[in-house]
C-alpha cells in the first residue's frame, strides 16, 4: 500500500499536476497549495511541543525541494527496477 501511494503521490506531483494545469487550467497548481498544510500542521505542532518553532516554521520551505527530489529518486528507482531490469542491491558511493 505504502509503495503504490508513493508511486502514484511521484506522479501526479511530477508530471498530472502540470499537464492538467497547463492544458486545462491553472487552477490546478493548487494541488501543491494544498500539500503544504498536509505537512505543516504536524511539523508546527512537534516543533511548538520541543519548543523549536522558529526552527520547525524556517524548514518548511525545504519541504518542496524535498518532496521534488524524493518523487524523482523514487521514479528513477522503479523504472530501473521495474521495466529496465536492473536491481538495485549494489550501494554505489556518492562520490
Amino acid at each position: 500500500m505504502g509503495l503504490s501511494d508513493a508511486v502514484l503521490a511521484s506522479v501526479v506531483m511530477l508530471a498530472v499536476l502540470p499537464l492538467l494545469a497547463v492544458l486545462v487550467s491553472p487552477l490546478f497548481t493548487l494541488g501543491y497549495v494544498i500539500d503544504l498544510p498536509v505537512v505543516a500542521v504536524p511539523v508546527l505542532v512537534v516543533g511548538a511541543r520541543r519548543g523549536e518553532l522558529a526552527r520547525a516554521a524556517a524548514s518548511l520551505p525545504a519541504f518542496f525541494v524535498l518532496r521534488v527530489v524524493s518523487a524523482c529518486l523514487l521514479l528513477k528507482a522503479m523504472v530501473l527496477e521495474v521495466f529496465l531490469r536492473r536491481p538495485l542491491t549494489v550501494y554505489e558511493k556518492g562520490h
